[in-house]
């Protein structure tokens, strides 16, 4: 057992409390509880083994038991936060559950192709000239380029790839070019490119330290934030 001199110095004890405090920047620290029950250990010590020729100065036993008071309401309140940001990410957790197995729309999202065709709503752009959509693997490599009308509509891709080979099934991603002015007039803006919305289906959902993620069957993260609109799946597509 530790002995304690009943010579405690009013400095001393201010300086365990300091630690105490100190260590409450980390609620997770043991150390502040355990500098905390120091702190009093000293104080009390020092109340019960003071000179009574010399007693304590008013000024100072004050200030110790205004340090008292504030660090143990700190201790408190660090307590009390760790329990409300386990409970906000339970529930954040809960309401993340709640997307798994949704489809979900956002823009970049993949689209699946099983080998016979794609079709792709395309928005319009009136001010452009020209328009093409690019159809890109998983790896970001281009695997086919499609002549398309600026003011938009349905583009239809047959799974050929520009060498005019069979596209295997799987994930692509599609964006779309939009060009404006003459073909090579410098003075022309530059041209616009823009990912295609799809729907993809949520297969997990995980808390990070940025916030919610949603994680899609292709293996692609998204935010919830990100999310533009939300589907019942197709009994039909269900596996």
């Amino acid at each position: 057992m530790t002995d304690i001199s009943p010579l405690t110095s009013t400095a001393e004890v201010q300086s365990k409390a300091q630690d105490a405090r100190a260590n409450l920047i980390d609620p997770e620290d043991a150390e502040a509880s355990s500098g905390f029950d120091e702190f009093l250990t000293l104080l009390t010590v020092q109340l019960r083994n003071q000179d009574p020729l010399n007693p304590m100065d008013s000024t100072q036993f004050v200030e110790q038991l205004a340090t008292f008071t504030s660090v143990e309401q700190q201790i408190g309140t660090n307590t009390r936060l760790d329990q409300l940001i386990e409970t906000e990410a339970s529930v954040q957790l809960a309401e993340l559950a709640s997307w798994i197995g949704r489809d979900v729309q956002a823009f970049g999202v993949g689209f699946n192709f099983d080998g016979d065709e794609l079709k792709i709503d395309m928005p319009g752009d009136e001010v452009a000239t020209r328009a093409s959509v690019v159809i890109r693997d998983q790896d970001n490599r281009e695997v086919a380029t499609l002549t398309a009308n600026p003011l938009g509509g349905e583009v239809v891709w047959d799974g050929k790839t520009n060498s005019g080979a069979a596209a295997g099934s799987g994930v692509y991603n599609v964006e779309f070019v939009y060009g404006y002015g003459a073909v090579g007039d410098p003075l022309a803006p530059e041209a616009r490119t823009v990912p295609a919305e799809a729907f993809g289906r949520v297969r997990e959902a995980r808390l990070d330290e940025d916030g919610g993620v949603l994680i899609l069957e292709s293996g692609q993260e998204l935010s919830p934030s990100a999310i533009t609109a939300v589907k019942t799946p197709d009994p039909a597509s269900a596996t």
